[in-house]
């Protein structure tokens, strides 16, 4: 659940909606981990960039053990 109380936060804190975003990555517990959602960004940046000519956004969220949650933004 704690992915679901990062991302709200996140956005509010920078002033943006989920449809300010291009792509998402959100991975539930055991399911992937922190370098392989970067590199999915990154991928789907590529692409984009390459089928657009634009820069893009990435809202990434995870959750960890304990009931943490992180989420973060990747511009580029």
């Amino acid at each position: 659940m704690a992915p679901a109380h990062a991302v709200p936060r996140l956005l509010a804190r920078n002033n943006l909606t989920l449809q300010d975003f291009d792509y998402y990555e959100i991975h539930e517990a055991f399911a992937a981990t922190g370098a392989r959602i970067i590199a999915a960004a990154a991928k789907q940046w590529a692409l984009h960039r390459q089928q657009t000519g634009k820069s893009g956004r990435t809202l990434i969220s995870i959750c960890a053990a304990g009931g943490l949650g992180v989420a973060a933004i990747l511009e580029g």
